[in-house]
């Protein structure tokens, strides 16, 4: 497979992390922080949160995150954020069981990943970068590996987001408590740009959107896609395939062909993200605060392009909302990849929602 030059990888990795309000008068704030138990960067534009270290049944080491929990008082005993849609990933079989040892550490029953690939992503033919000729995701999880864990059984179980972001590796061998040091991402997921088993945490790297007109980070992690997890820097996870009709999911929004320009106010699509430019500024729905909809840290991709029409008379907008896409989808000037209106592409994203900017 062909890889990225060694011109256009380290432009493509910025921008699936870097600052997507760069173009703004002022520096970007925070206004709603989800995730009480992260601390939030906006100069950085990463979050860093408590590192945990589990095991499988085998003994085989698990690093892993927390961010969201679908019982409320777990989730803010944890500083965590509240999910309730992710109950119904409790019943699922790709949903992992954990147990205890005699510490009240984590055990998994099963779910190995493997970080051992070099991620690489090959774009289309300009100007439509979107889809690319080749993609290669750098993390991919076996068969059985979900990011969503439950403990309990039955109505008493709670489902937690709990992604990998190491596995089978000693603590000293994932030791870059020095942000100098580069991060050694054939032994640690892709977003990772600090982990310190040592201090207990791990520093991850944000991405942007939009959430009811909001500007929104979150932090991009799994994928039942490798297209998907390649462009993300996401852990391909087949097994979040079983969730599509679970009523776990909630829908995103994303553009292909929206106008391109790092300093253009108006960017956002896919095309963008692959010139380079920044995130790709999906909108998501069911944010905690902005909507009353049940959330959940799991999202159906609905990927819409600009028509012809919209194009040549220049009536592409950055859209905000899910509202929005669906007015400009009934004008005529937004159509479905892959059917009529606005459908489910069946590609499914692990994309927890971590604050709401100004």
């Amino acid at each position: 497979m062909s890889k990225l030059s060694s011109i256009f990888l380290p432009a493509l990795i910025l921008s699936l992390t870097g600052n997507a309000w760069a173009t703004s008068a002022a520096p970007a704030q925070l206004s709603v922080q989800l995730l009480a138990s992260g601390k939030v960067d906006l100069v950085a534009d990463t979050i860093t949160v408590p590192l945990h270290q589990g095991h499988l049944k085998d003994g085989k080491s698990v690093w892993y995150v927390l961010i969201d929990a679908s019982d409320e008082a777990q989730a803010t005993a944890q500083g965590l954020v509240y999910a309730p849609a992710l109950a119904s990933a409790a019943s699922d079989p790709s949903t992992r069981t954990v147990t205890f040892d005699f510490n009240d550490g984590w055990i998994f029953d099963h779910g190995t990943v493997d970080f051992s690939g070099a991620r690489s992503v090959t774009p289309g033919d300009a100007p439509n970068l979107f889809p690319p000729k080749a993609a290669t995701p750098g993390s991919t999880g076996d068969s059985s590996y979900s990011p969503y864990v439950k403990i309990g059984t039955g109505g008493n179980a709670v489902v937690y987001n709990a992604p990998i972001v190491a596995f089978d590796v000693s603590a000293d061998a994932v030791s870059f408590c020095d942000a100098s040091k580069p991060v050694n991402h054939s032994i640690v997921h892709d977003k990772v740009v600090r982990i310190c088993p040592a201090s207990g945490e791990v520093t991850l790297a944000l991405s942007h959107g939009w959430a009811s007109d909001k500007p929104l980070i979150y932090v991009s992690l799994d994928s039942n896609n490798p297209i998907a997890s390649a462009m993300e820097g996401a852990t391909y996870a087949p097994a979040l395939n079983s969730l599509k009709s679970s009523g776990t999911s909630l829908p995103l929004y994303a553009v292909t062909n929206g106008q391109t320009g790092k300093d253009n106010p108006e960017r956002q699509g896919f095309n963008s993200a692959l010139m380079g430019e920044g995130s790709p500024l999906n909108v998501l729905t069911g944010i905690p605060t902005l909507s009353a909809l049940p959330y959940s840290p799991l999202w159906d991709l609905h990927i819409a392009e600009w028509t012809d029409a919209a194009v040549a008379s220049e009536k592409r907008v950055v859209l905000t909302s899910a509202q929005q896409f669906n007015t400009y989808a009934k004008a005529g000037l937004l159509s479905g990849v892959g059917g009529a209106g606005l459908p489910s592409s069946g590609l499914l994203v692990n994309c927890p929602a971590v604050g709401i900017l100004q």
